[in-house]
């Protein structure tokens, strides 16, 4: 039964530990996170929805499990424990613990991922030492924003780029771009020279990075409607890349950052869903991710509402989305 599926979906649902109790189990995990994932990228937006779509949809779902005991109710989605992370586009996810917050959410997100090689770009909430060791410990290089979370810092890495002192190398990069009477120019510029910031102590509380090998500044000028803004950001960075690739590394942090967003908020509507018990605002935050990457590779190329909206009108193209068809 699981070959009828693509094994990415079904195979890795079914390497996914079920904690129920066996006995008490009537709906398999597999059938679970089948009939949530089908049904969200139908354009159901909680549990509810969910097993509504189920229940008109039971022949469907039945082409690839057997669903012996029909649907499950919304009560039991809501209560089965935390799935899995998403692949591709949304590579893992890890909920806060209550009266808690991102910082201390990240080094576990880390822990779970295959950093080896990879950039890991994060904004000023992320630019802790823990988690900058957490990152090259998985032998990863991270891109850290950095704000006046690190007053002393920023302010000597600020000085460093406005009043460089004598000999001082720096790289440069310039991009234009913009549309609708808009108009964006941004500089980057980069600078390996750092030796100074892991040098002798020079203040209590000095935060040390480790394998510091580059500062970043972007100088943004965007203007519209006769009015001007600028706006200068700060960067820490553990592997020393030319003025253009750091360029290319913070815009896709921001790219990824902004299209997540606006594709959650809009075609899945998160901000209207006010799911609150138990598990479930974790579970449907996972599965709209996924859902979100299946969409982003199907076919015809439309709108993700018209793909979604597409997918609940016609099941054998919600069948080529979860197969991931091209």
């Amino acid at each position: 039964m699981l070959d009828s599926l693509h094994p990415s979906i079904l195979r890795h649902f079914a390497r996914i530990e079920d904690p129920r109790q066996n006995a008490k189990v009537l709906y398999p995990l597999a059938e679970i996170l089948l009939l949530v994932l089908a049904a969200t990228v139908a354009g159901a937006d909680d549990f509810v929805e969910t097993t509504l779509w189920g229940g008109k949809n039971l022949p469907f779902l039945r082409r690839f499990l057997a669903y012996a005991n029909d649907i499950p109710s919304h009560d039991t989605l809501c209560d089965v424990s935390a799935w899995a992370a998403g692949q591709r586009l949304v590579l893992g996810q890890q909920a806060t613990e209550e009266k808690s917050n991102e910082i201390t959410a990240i080094p576990l997100l880390l822990k779970k991922l295959d950093l080896t090689g990879a950039i890991v770009t994060l904004d000023a909430m992320g630019t802790q030492t823990k988690i900058a060791r957490t990152i090259r410990d998985g032998c990863g290089h991270y891109v850290l924003a950095l704000k006046d979370n690190w007053p002393a810092t920023h302010a000597e890495v600020a000085m460093l780029f406005d009043k460089p002192p004598p000999g001082l190398a720096f790289e440069s990069h310039e991009t234009v771009d913009g549309g609708n009477g808009r108009l964006a120019v941004r500089r980057h510029t980069v600078c390996t020279d750092v030796d100074w910031m892991s040098g002798d102590r020079r203040y209590p509380g000095e935060p040390r990075f480790p394998n510091l090998a580059m500062l970043g500044r972007i100088e943004t000028e965007v203007e519209q409607d006769g009015k001007i803004e600028r706006e200068t950001r700060l960067y820490l960075c553990s592997t020393a890349l030319s003025a253009e690739m750091f360029a290319r590394v913070v815009r896709g942090h921001w790219g990824i950052e902004n299209r997540l967003h606006w594709m959650l908020d809009v075609v899945f509507r998160e901000d209207l869903v006010r799911l609150r018990s138990g598990n479930a605002p974790e579970n449907m935050a996972i599965v709209r991710h996924v859902a979100l990457n299946l969409l982003s590779r199907a076919k015809p190329i439309t709108s993700f509402k018209n793909r979604r909206k597409k997918a609940g009108w016609d099941v054998d193209y919600l069948e080529t989305v979860l197969r991931h068809v091209a």
